[in-house]
């Protein structure tokens, strides 16, 4: 069932065997009893744990009936196949479900008794946005884009200037370990409520935080003084991989980088968790530090450059991230 849940899912190449799966798409789970199951005497409920301190009222603690529906609006699981002391269920989860890692608890209410199982601190089931579901925010509809934008694992990082463009090949890695965990990790370091996490806008504002170590202790220190002695210079990196392990495991910020490294790594954590992302160079690029949309040089009367108000600089190159989605929060024609 894990490798027919993976394929459905698109998630086989995740190397976690932990259930990887997409909200919005039924996947199947096998209950396993120590006595012959009777179905006519027996009713079960699955839970659906995420979070610390999972509550019905926010949406972290989910009761579904075993034989409710499946029409994709709300959670719903259903029988599809018993054996003796085992019973096959397919479980949805609706398309704006809350993403992130839940615990699973199986209720059994037999003859007036009830039976509950324990939390597995071993065992979960990952929940992804789903850009394959046409009613998941992130839905593309395109099969080539969708892999260029979330299944591949490598691509090209475009920097330098105008006149010499140079490409940097780049291991985004968004299905190796820890991707991610990490990922989640750094949803919970940025205190982001588990309850907003069904909203790719409000996930990828959070994401764009915590790359930089300067919010809330994020993974990469930015550094272009030249000065890399104490770290790794910027130039070195190849992936994402290897810093989020990094600082995965060690619980500190990586130095150091610069905006295509920024870059790489926010590619990589969105699209382990769902979001088509891409990175995308802008050459001879205007940095505007007064908000009036232009690159101001100023004089006295003498022609002489005054320092102190020129703030405004064009850089050779800068490189940021673009993310897939709906944006009902802007006005039509907008997003």
């Amino acid at each position: 069932r894990l490798s027919y849940n993976r394929r459905a899912h698109h998630t086989e190449e995740y190397e976690s065997f932990q259930l990887i799966v997409r909200r919005g798409e039924p996947f199947q789970l096998c209950l396993a009893f120590d006595k012959p199951y009777v179905g006519e005497n027996t009713k079960l409920t699955l839970e659906f744990h995420t979070g610390e301190s999972p509550k019905i009222s926010d949406g972290t603690l989910i009761r579904v009936p075993v034989d409710s529906n499946l029409d994709g609006t709300a959670w719903g699981a259903k029988v599809t196949d018993k054996g003796l002391k085992t019973v096959d269920i397919l479980v949805q989860a609706p398309p704006n479900a809350i993403i992130g890692k839940y615990s699973v608890v199986v209720e059994t209410e037999l003859d007036g008794h009830k039976y509950r199982t324990e939390k597995d601190p071993y065992s979960h089931i990952y929940l992804l946005f789903n850009p394959w579901c046409k009613g998941d925010p992130v839905y593309m509809d395109d099969e080539e884009q969708l892999q260029e934008y979330v299944m591949n694992e490598s691509g090209i990082i475009y920097v330098g200037n105008k006149r010499q463009i140079m490409e940097r090949p780049w291991n985004f890695g968004q299905f190796e370990m820890p991707v991610l965990d990490a990922a989640l990790e750094l949803l919970d370091k940025a205190k982001f409520p588990h309850r907003a996490r069904w909203d790719p806008i409000r996930v990828v504002r959070v994401v764009s935080k915590m790359v930089n170590s300067e919010d809330e202790g994020g993974v990469l220190v930015g550094n272009w003084s030249g000065e890399y002695d104490d770290g790794t210079r910027p130039s070195a990196w190849n992936g994402s991989v290897e810093i989020l392990q990094h600082y995965y495991h060690r619980k500190e910020p990586v130095s150091y980088g610069q905006c295509w490294v920024f870059s790489g790594l926010t590619t990589s954590v969105l699209r382990t968790l769902g979001i088509p992302a891409r990175s995308v160079t802008n050459f001879a690029s205007a940095h505007d530090t007064d908000g009036n949309l232009t690159v101001d040089i100023h004089y006295d009367e003498e022609f002489t450059p005054i320092d102190y108000l020129n703030n405004d600089s064009t850089w050779n190159f800068h490189v940021w991230n673009e993310a897939w989605m709906t944006r009902p929060d802007l006005p039509p024609g907008y997003g």
